[in-house]
């Protein structure tokens, strides 16, 4: 089935660099690639996000000794997030913290003479590896969030900091570690393919395609909470999809925005979220966040009026902070949230909206009851978040 997977790789259409890290993108017949070569250090978890956040399928190509092990979880569970396939090219060893990427793969992929490794989490506190039981136990929490049993957790982390848990494809059956091993092409079965040989100028031996997941939309947790007359609250559960947007400023060219698509079946409720600078001059206020109902919002013919203020928190039960700034309505179905334009009220919101991981979104229905929308922000939630503030501030 996979005959000629990764053929490009294997032949050397990506080539590694050897002598320095490196996280680059490149797309070979249609198909993306992110490369980690070189060992991972401190900044490559972001560089890799931000690299990451703009596809919707790669395949993570990996060639790492390793490094610092909180950068390869960081970089894994945005593999994982995403749903990226992760692959170890022909005569390519990814061992230690390059592992824990590898197995956030939503499909993993090695060759005959690829090498994958993994040993315990050590410091070295007086020169000399010490393992780490901290840093351990934090590569078991990735693990098991990853899906991964109690074996695979002491297969990863057991042995010593100078000696090596190279995998087999026998202990990856044993361990319920699914893996797909490569067979790369012959020059006979080449031939017989119809393929030229890869040594000539004018090669043209079939790229491999991956078989790339669909691209899917990560969802998260979104309560409707309504008032019922001074009873306890009714709650619906609905979900949100966060991604990112683009609009055109006057001035500055295409300005990214965060844009979050939320759902409450049970009510019929469908809206769209839209956080983006504000590029109305006639209008005092930093950014503003538009909400766009796909039809009125309208709770047992009780329509809403106005988006109060909105608050960020840590944790679903949290009270919050409120954002400083000015709701309105704009019709029926449109409300936008306009936020303050003094320079401590612009740091205080973003930093809100950058580091809060819940968001509450008051709505007063005409009858003067209120429901409140409680979104949550989640993994996905947060890269796009951080990825979209970020760029506002260059």
């Amino acid at each position: 089935m996979f005959r000629f997977l990764l053929f490009v790789i294997a032949m050397g259409i990506l080539t590694p660099r050897l002598f320095a890290a490196d996280i680059s993108t490149a797309v070979v017949s249609g198909q993306n690639f992110i490369t980690i070569t070189g060992d991972l250090v401190d900044g490559d978890d972001w560089k890799f996000k931000n690299i990451a956040i703009a596809l919707d399928r790669a395949v993570v190509l990996l060639d790492s000794r390793g490094g610092l092990s909180a950068v390869g979880i960081e970089i894994g569970r945005t593999v994982s997030i995403k749903g990226f396939l992760t692959a170890v090219g022909t005569k390519g060893v990814c061992a230690s913290s390059c592992g824990l990427i590898w197995l956030a793969g939503r499909e993993r992929f090695l060759y005959p003479n690829s090498r994958i490794g993994f040993h315990a989490i050590y410091t070295t506190p007086d020169g000399k590896p010490a393992i780490s039981s901290d840093g351990n136990a934090l590569v078991g929490a990735y693990l098991r969030q990853l899906g991964f049993s109690d074996r695979v957790v002491v297969y990863v982390t057991q042995s010593a900091p100078t000696s090596m848990q190279w995998l087999t494809m026998e202990d990856a059956l044993l361990l319920g570690l699914h893996a797909t091993l490569v067979e790369v092409a012959s020059p006979s079965t080449s031939a017989q393919s119809g393929a030229r040989d890869v040594g000539t100028k004018d090669a043209s031996l079939p790229p491999t395609r991956l078989p790339l997941p669909k691209p899917r939309p990560v969802e998260e947790r979104v309560f409707l909470y309504e008032e019922r007359n001074g009873l306890q609250p009714t709650v619906s559960v609905g979900t949100v999809a966060w991604s990112i947007g683009q609009q055109e400023s006057p001035t500055k060219g295409l300005q990214q925005r965060i844009i979050g698509s939320i759902k409450v079946p049970s009510k019929r409720l469908e809206l769209e979220l839209m956080i983006a600078p504000n590029n109305e001059s006639s209008l005092p206020a930093s950014h503003l966040i538009r909400f766009l109902f796909s039809y009125p919002l309208d709770l047992d013919n009780d329509p809403a009026q106005v988006v109060e203020r909105i608050a960020l928190k840590r944790t679903e039960p949290d009270r919050g902070s409120a954002l400083i700034g000015v709701p309105a309505r704009l019709s029926d179905d449109t409300f936008v949230y306009a936020l303050n334009d003094f320079d401590d009220a612009v740091r205080q919101n973003l930093s809100l909206l950058k580091t809060r991981g819940w968001m509450d979104i008051p709505i007063a229905l005409r009858s003067g009851q209120r429901v409140l929308l409680t979104v949550e922000k989640g993994d996905t939630g947060s890269l796009v978040f951080e990825r979209v503030i970020d760029s506002w501030k260059r």
